[in-house]
């Protein structure tokens, strides 16, 4: 048989012959061999090719008909299936979440990783999840201040004193700092009004990793210039948390909230703040569940409140203060200015309160149900009020 010409298509193959008699042309598996006024065709029949669920295993390549070009081409079986090419072979460990790479494992001729969603590596022939990264704290290396002002944004870094640079809430630098590491350096967060503006959110007092307690200060020399509003909350809650200091501000709740209420261990010490009005069902001060408030300097009350003062279930506050606490306004503090209750205790031994040009009204004190009131000998009159105090059910004042 003598072939003269040879055309090659991309989905069919022509053979011009002419045969020599007997001779005879036979397709085979997959080929088909069809006869039209004496021109031979010879075409590939896809039905005989087998279908298999799986890439047969050392195989390498697939031969792949590309219809835009009408040419074959050989394709790296690693692009068949999930359509993820292969991690590269460089030596470092590679994994994938879903069809993203992420440097932690390497290696090649590897079955692909779950697809489920997880990281996962490999070093050899084994698959394994990656943990995820742990976090890794900043450590500081000096002294920090943060600032606050109400005409920054929490979009800042807040460490520069002005609207550029400013954190619009303390919140916000609360936050921050709970996410450092303050190694043995002094945080401090100084909050600037602008244009004497108010803060009107409560604060959650957050943990922190360091050794120096965090202080929180505005304008300990006129402490109205910063106004802290809980607007609806306790202006700064502590529960279970580590000490923080809160200097030289005003602060306020306009409708439910206390000033300072610590819970669960929590540990409040301030200076320099001036309590304004709170609803009456709310306190100054709170501490529950052996929590501690202290006062660590002077302080002053210009407005009421139920509470100046609530120990209950066991919360302790305690007092040093070297000089009288200024009373100004009509104050009423119709549960009692100083409450203990459920093993609450109060110790404000040396304490002076100088309610002169104020009218205070209500119970001078309550004790009840275990809880002491330590006045360090002060007297019946200790507190200011226009009703005796009591002690009831294992209560005690003195």
């Amino acid at each position: 048989m003598s072939v003269p010409f040879l055309s090659v298509k991309p989905r069919a193959i022509k053979l011009k012959v002419s045969p020599r008699f007997p001779a005879r042309v036979i397709g085979r598996a997959g080929i088909d061999v069809t006869k039209q006024n004496g021109d031979y065709f010879i075409d590939l029949d896809y039905a005989d090719f087998p279908v298999i669920g799986s890439v047969p295993a050392g195989a390498t390549y697939a031969l792949i008909f590309n219809p835009t070009t009408g040419q074959y081409a050989q394709l790296p079986i690693s692009l068949l299936g999930g359509g993820i090419p292969d991690a590269p072979i460089d030596g470092t460990i590679y994994g994938r979440r879903n069809a993203a790479w992420v440097a932690a494992g390497g290696g090649g001729g590897i079955p692909e990783a779950p697809n489920d969603g997880i990281l996962y590596g490999r070093k050899s022939l084994a698959w394994s999840a990656v943990p995820a990264a742990p976090v890794v704290r900043e450590m500081l290396t000096a002294a920090r201040t943060y600032y606050v002002r109400s005409d920054g944004s929490n979009a800042n870094t807040g460490l520069a004193d002005n609207a550029g640079g400013a954190f619009l809430t303390i919140q916000k630098a609360i936050d921050v700092i709970a996410s450092l590491d303050l190694s043995i350096y002094q945080v401090t967060v100084v909050v600037r009004p602008a244009g004497g503006g108010n803060l009107s959110l409560g604060n959650l007092l957050k943990n922190y990793v360091g050794a120096v307690a965090p202080i929180i200060v505005g304008d300990e020399t006129t402490p109205s210039n910063v106004v802290v509003d809980g607007n609806g909350t306790s202006c700064f809650l502590s529960d279970n948390v580590r000490p923080w200091h809160i200097r030289g501000m005003r602060i306020r709740a306009t409708s439910a909230g206390s000033g300072f209420d610590a819970a669960s261990g929590g540990i409040i010490y301030f200076q320099r703040i001036d309590f304004q009005t709170f609803n009456q069902g709310y306190a100054h001060m709170r501490s529950s569940g052996a929590a501690i408030i202290g006062a660590t300097g002077n302080y002053s009350i210009s407005g009421d409140a139920g509470f100046h003062v609530l120990a209950v279930n066991n919360g302790y506050l305690q007092n040093y203060l070297a000089g009288p606490v200024p009373l100004t306004g009509t104050l009423n503090f119709s549960q009692g200015f100083a409450y203990a209750n459920q093993g609450g205790v109060l110790y404000t031994s040396g304490m002076t309160f100088n309610p002169a040009g104020a009218t205070v009204t209500g119970p001078r004190y309550a004790a009840t149900s275990n809880g002491v009131i330590a006045t360090g000998g002060g007297g019946a009159n200790y507190f200011p009020g226009s009703i005796a105090g009591s002690a009831s059910a294992g209560g005690i004042y003195g």
